[in-house]
């Protein structure tokens, strides 16, 4: 599969290859991750596990700004053995490490919905 883009004498890909895969594989990460989780509450499976990032007090989505500090602070579940995405688990919000350093959460659209119809 690599053959048109092997190097022919050591048939490895290319560096430039490889960096660029790499950039384009972190600028999808902030963009879905961060940015469109941010402004819409929903990347692309959470639209389709039918759940919403909002902020834990107004239950509104979080905003670019705070979607791409979550999306980055999801790193810090990971040490001690992924004991951050483990935490929803036992905790009273449910929340990550992530979830709890952006103070948002992540609800079903039924509920996110249901709110915001009862407050208008």
């Amino acid at each position: 599969m690599w053959s048109a883009f092997e190097d022919p004498d050591t048939g490895e890909p290319p560096e430039a290859l490889i960096a660029a895969s790499l950039v384009a594989v972190l600028a999808f990460y902030v963009w879905n991750q961060g940015i469109l989780r941010g402004q819409s509450g929903a990347s692309v499976g959470d639209r389709l596990m039918r759940v919403r990032l909002v902020d834990a007090a107004s239950v509104v989505p979080i905003g670019p700004g705070r979607g791409i500090g979550h999306a980055f602070a999801q790193f810090l579940n990971l040490p001690v053995c992924g004991l951050g995405f483990w935490w929803p688990l036992w905790d009273a919000k449910r929340q990550t490490f992530a979830d709890k350093i952006t103070r948002s959460v992540v609800l079903s659209d039924e509920l996110v919905h249901g709110m915001g119809t009862r407050r208008m």
